[in-house]
């Protein structure tokens, strides 16, 4: 979900169920990798606010990977500068 803000930066958040994965390890460092993907991506994005809903379990990959996922995803809904 993004929606414009009225702040000077763009904010973010990131929810991961359980159902995704039981172990809150592997939440996290997914949580972890998403967030590391988008502060890659901070000086591109306009000012808005991303709730980032995971739906099937990214810790396998790598953060480039999950940083490039992001990015085309991002430049796809135009708020990349």
């Amino acid at each position: 979900m993004i929606k414009p803000n009225e702040e000077k930066r763009p904010r973010f958040a990131v929810i991961i169920s359980s159902r995704i994965t039981k172990k809150a390890v592997v939440r996290n460092r997914t949580r972890r990798l998403i967030l590391k993907a988008l502060e890659s991506l901070l000086d591109q994005i306009d000012n808005i606010d991303l709730l980032v809903i995971v739906k099937k379990d990214l810790a396998q990959f790598k953060s480039r990977d999950v940083a490039l996922f992001f990015k085309e995803d991002l430049f796809r809904a135009q708020v990349l500068k």
